[in-house]
């Protein structure tokens, strides 16, 4: 995937008019790092977790934008973030399995106004690079309806393509 094509899925859920603090999780090299830098104004800041602490030196962000870099497995990790503003989750809520748990657990890192937005592929089919595939349809039924689909792009891995969405607070 291109940077401008990571930019589109994204945009619509980011506030691109007051500074904030987000967290990406599972950043790996920084493709949507980079994209979401681009959606927020200059002044805010990313921390980009991943457990690939290689993968993390090579994010590179937006001028103005302040980056952090934390190397950990999010999942099994508890998170020493609050009060964000955003969290970002792109092709890396596939790793976990009780999906349900996990993005309730997440959303007390929020602010009550903060923004929630997941990128994935539109399959609940599995496969050995994504272990729990999690549709448009069934990330709906995970929070009984609070969520809006972003934007979706192809795939060049799977024929149904892939979406964002963001989950409503």
């Amino acid at each position: 995937m291109d940077l401008q094509t990571a930019v589109g899925l994204i945009e619509k859920g980011v506030d691109s008019k007051n500074t904030q603090a987000w967290a990406d999780l599972g950043a790996g090299d920084g493709l949507f790092t980079k994209a979401l830098s681009k959606a927020l104004p200059r002044g805010s800041s990313i921390v980009a977790i991943d457990k690939n602490s290689s993968s993390l030196s090579k994010i590179q962000v937006e001028p103005g934008i302040q980056l952090q870099t934390k190397a950990l497995d999010f999942v099994a990790t508890a998170l020493a973030l609050n009060d964000l503003d955003g969290i970002l989750m792109a092709n890396s809520l596939h790793y976990v399995k009780d999906q349900a748990k996990f993005l309730s657990d997440l959303k007390k890192h929020l602010k009550p106004s903060g923004r929630f937005i997941i990128v994935e592929y539109n399959t609940d089919r599995w496969n050995q690079w994504v272990p729990y595939a999690i549709s448009f349809e069934t990330l709906q039924s995970l929070n009984a309806g609070d969520t809006i689909k972003l934007a979706d792009a192809p795939s060049a891995y799977h024929k149904e393509g892939m979406y964002a969405a963001q989950i409503l607070p």
